[in-house]
């Protein structure tokens, strides 16, 4: 692995950058009201994922972990890839078939093994569990890096509330009218529904936008109850899951 910090403790290593927040003149001209983007796309590993994510390999790496396995579509791997460079451990991503290469190249740059588990989430999940048994059974030990699907993991998206408080207290605005966000496993809006609530702003709605043919999450709020898709339909694989965990 590169350009490690093996030196520094893990709480001394900064793994999430604060974001810009910045008015959008054309999307506030179609909702007729002001609308600010957070540009997640900032953060070092490319996505929000890294809040949660970092969050989640830094607790691992101070408790004594020493190789991390995340399964993943691209994001939430990129963002173990990169937290496990910075904090000086290995790692392991499993992710799904058709990935492009120069993504690949990014995890190899960044010193991560990289397998091909499977062609949607829950068997590169599965995949990376079967590992992870093999590993145990022949005495080696590893730590699962759960994508969203972790208190740990919404903790650290949760962050990006606190920032947006103050942003938007910069701006003059108190407070926003909504909160738009997407949703795919649901961990960055279960991390929004944590922060809103914590910085009280539990009041203001949260509207989650979701993919059509993975859209488990808005099917299990129209049942009431957790469901699965009979298969993902999208063109965006890796936004999709079969189960819905039920946030």
């Amino acid at each position: 692995m590169s350009d490690t910090v093996t030196s520094q403790l893990p709480d001394d290593v900064q793994l999430h950058v604060q974001t810009p927040l910045i008015f959008s003149a054309p999307l506030s001209k179609v909702a007729n009201r002001p609308v600010f983007l957070k540009l997640e796309n900032t953060q070092p590993s490319g996505s929000f994922k890294l809040r949660g994510i970092g969050h989640s390999c830094k607790l691992a790496v101070k408790n004594g972990a020493s190789h991390l396995v995340c399964s993943s579509g691209g994001n939430a791997g990129m963002a173990t890839a990169y937290s496990a460079n910075r904090l000086g451990v290995k790692a392991t991503v499993f992710t799904m078939d058709g990935l492009p290469q120069p993504v690949l190249k990014k995890f190899s740059d960044l010193g991560s093994d990289i397998h091909i588990g499977g062609p949607i989430w829950d068997i590169c999940d599965a995949t990376a569990k079967k590992y992870i048994q093999k590993m145990k059974d022949e005495g080696k030990t590893c730590h699962y890096i759960h994508p969203f699907d972790s208190p740990v993991v919404w903790d650290g998206h949760s962050t990006l509330i606190h920032e947006v408080v103050g942003q938007l207290a910069s701006a003059g605005y108190e407070e926003p009218g909504a909160v738009v966000t997407c949703v795919g496993g649901g961990g960055l809006l279960a991390g929004i529904a944590h922060g809103m609530k914590h910085v009280h702003w539990d009041h203001v709605p949260i509207v989650a936008m979701e993919t059509y043919g993975a859209d488990s999450f808005n099917k299990a709020v129209k049942a009431g109850k957790v469901v699965k898709l009979d298969e993902i339909t999208s063109c965006a694989k890796t936004l999709g899951k079969n189960y819905d965990m039920g946030f």
